[in-house]
């Protein structure tokens, strides 16, 4: 097998790898966000009426 052939095979298969790892979008990190200042903002109004 030639060095340029196998070099292609090679990082074909790293590039497969990488796109595997990245499953989270970011679409999925707005959401995620979005969620957790939600839940902030309700927990912090769910303290202040138990405060009064």
């Amino acid at each position: 097998m030639s060095e340029k052939r196998r070099n292609r095979r090679k990082n074909k298969s790293r590039k497969d790898i990488k796109t595997s790892n990245n499953t989270i979008t970011e679409k999925d990190k707005i959401y995620g966000i979005i969620a957790m200042v939600i839940i902030f903002i309700t927990a912090l109004i769910a303290a202040i009426f138990v405060s009064f």
